[in-house]
Parts: C-alpha cells; structure tokens; sequence
C-alpha cells in the first residue's frame, strides 16, 4: 500500500493522486481475482456459467461496494488519520488547519474509532460532502452518530453512510399539521424519562 501511495504522490508538490491511487488499488483487486478464479472446464454446461454469474451480480447487488469505496477502505487501513488528511486537502489544493488538528487529535484521544474509521469519515466530509475544511460541529455530530450506530471497523462507516443516504431518500410521511398522538414522545422516550413520567 505504501508503493501505491508513493507511486500516486507528486514528488514535486508531494501531492497525492487520488484517483490515480484508486485506479491502481482497482487494477490490483482485478488482477488478484482472475487468478483465483479457476479456468472453465472443457465440459461444463453453458447453463452452470449462466447461473455462477446470475449469483455473481445477484451478491454484487445485495451488498458490494464499487471500487472507489473498496479502495477507500483499503487506503483507510493503511494511512494515519493525519497523514489521509494531509493528502485529501493537498489533493483540493488545500491545508490542514490547526483547528482540524485539534478534531482529529480529539477524536484519537477518544479512542472510539480507530484511525480507519476516522479516515472514512475525512473523506466523506471533505470528498463526499464537499466541506472545505473539517469543522468540530460537523464532525462531532456524524462521529456521534457512527458510535452510537456501533461503527467499529472502515466496512462499517461505508455501511452506514449508505444507510443514512437510503433513509435521506426515503419520502416523508405526510403530518396533519400539529396534531401528534399523545403516546408517540411517550412511546420515544428513554426509560429515565418514562420513569419520571409514571411517578407524576
């Protein structure tokens, strides 16, 4: 990974190519899966072909990632949380701030995450989000919400990016003006609060 990272990387700006990394990444998973997959036998039924690639699509549908986001998670193992960020903005032309050095500092310090699922969430903030900079509220929030969603590995952050973007795109349901069920904040309460509710 190191050698990808060095052969993506400008030596006159010292800037990284990310889609040159990506590409590189991309070739290499293709290469790795031709030769381990076996060579057709001489007799084997074009029907058994149609159905090993029907299951193929089937899985790469239900839940594979496309080659960008397999590359991130391979780069998001490889790379320190500072050094991803140092790329990714000298990538935009761009620099790391002391305030984004102190989120990322703070972030460690949690030791929530480790530092690949915090290089997801660089990347989704400054690529996917097109933030110029990492700002502590921002980052806070969707960092909150990963623990709270049980995000432990860089598979894992993916996942639930893909999830958020699935709920944000889901129609709302239509409300009848202000008129709420009185059970409904009862039924979404913690139990604490439940709790106090019941005593009353």
């Amino acid at each position: 990974m190191a050698d990808y990272i060095n052969r993506s990387t400008n030596l006159a700006t010292n800037a990284l190519n990310a889609r040159q990394l990506q590409a590189m990444i991309a070739e290499e998973q293709r290469n790795l899966s031709r030769s381990a997959t076996p060579p057709s036998e001489p007799g084997q039924s074009h029907t058994a072909k149609t159905s090993e690639t029907a299951s193929t699509s089937a899985s790469t549908k239900k839940g594979q990632y496309s080659k960008q986001e397999r590359a991130l998670i391979t780069v998001a193992n490889q790379v320190s949380p500072m050094a991803f960020l140092n790329k990714m903005h000298e990538e935009k032309g761009g620099f790391v701030t002391n305030g984004e050095q102190r989120i990322i500092e703070n972030l460690l310090s949690k030791q929530i995450f480790s530092g690949a699922v915090i290089n997801v969430l660089i990347f989704y903030l400054l690529m996917d989000m097109k933030q110029a900079a990492l700002t502590q509220r921002l980052t806070e929030t969707i960092a909150n919400s990963w623990a709270q969603a049980g995000v432990k590995t860089a598979d894992d952050a993916v996942k639930e990016i893909h999830r958020f973007q699935e709920e944000r795109n889901k129609p709302r349901p239509n409300r009848n003006g202000n008129r709420w069920s009185q059970g409904t904040v009862k039924e979404t309460l913690p139990d604490w609060a439940k709790k106090r509710l019941s005593t009353r």
